[in-house]
């Protein structure tokens, strides 16, 4: 059985492939072959379209996402396809690594909550905590003396240097640590300023403990996590009757000020 981490990159690596299929190869029919052996998953993506040239959409988006996916997973991705002859996409994972944990450091200023949380999330089979921190400025000080988290799981809002804070050095010194705000705000300034510092997941403290396994998992994986009530308020965002300024509007008015 694949892990749900395996199960979404896959997923996503073929859903671009067939989206590619479609896009340049005008296929009419598209074969999908899974092959699983003991320690190795083959895929094999064909149509019989008119091929495409490889040169024109090899820095596409779609494509580099593929290989990156693929690559996250220590696998292999080969495109062949020419002008006028079918394109044959081969993804290859080996599936013996897929029991990896993802590391996680955990940082949070109330330590009965931090602990309670850390023992939940040392009973996700996915995840282990590798450490933890009172406050941001702890977080930073934790990674300048070697440790190595895949994500950092934290508190919004923390003395000394808060989650913003720490977001931001996160994203300019260590862009590969992913991130995810844990909080009982979620105004709007708040979001805006999470996603001007690139954090991947943000959360409320009164979500289930499914919903938070859920979460570090899709991030994990590369994505992006918020709760439905948080979705509903970035999409209220965007909103903009003719008379009155957007939600982002007057946000952006108060943190610009």
């Amino acid at each position: 059985k694949l892990s749900p981490v395996y199960t979404l990159h896959l997923f996503r690596i073929v859903q671009e492939a067939i989206n590619n299929i479609i896009k340049h190869a005008a296929a009419s029919c598209i074969d999908i072959e899974l092959h699983y052996a003991e320690d190795l998953l083959k895929i094999k993506i064909s149509d019989n379209g008119k091929g495409f040239n490889l040169d024109t959409i090899s820095n596409g988006t779609g494509l580099l996402n593929m290989k990156k996916r693929a690559k996250m997973l220590n696998g292999t991705l080969e495109i062949n396809s020419f002008p006028d002859i079918h394109t044959q996409i081969i993804i290859e994972i080996p599936v013996n690594e897929q029991g990896k944990q993802y590391k996680l450091l955990l940082a949070d200023d109330h330590t009965l909550l931090r602990d309670a949380l850390s023992n939940l999330i040392n009973n996700f089979d996915e995840f282990a905590v590798v450490a933890s921190a009172g406050n941001g400025d702890e977080v930073v000080k934790s990674i300048k003396n070697g440790c190595n988290p895949d994500i950092v799981l934290m508190d919004l809002n923390m003395p000394v240097m808060d989650g913003y804070a720490t977001a931001k050095w996160l994203q300019q010194q260590h862009p590969k640590i992913k991130v995810v705000i844990l909080t009982m705000y979620d105004s709007e300034i708040a979001l805006i300023r999470l996603l001007q510092v690139g954090v991947n997941g943000f959360l409320k403290k009164d979500i289930h403990p499914a919903e938070l396994r859920k979460a570090l998992l899709i991030v994990a994986a590369g994505e992006y996590y918020y709760s439905n009530q948080t979705t509903g308020k970035i999409a209220s965002l965007f909103r903009k009757s003719p008379d009155k300024p957007s939600s982002l509007e007057k946000a952006l008015q108060l943190i610009w000020k």
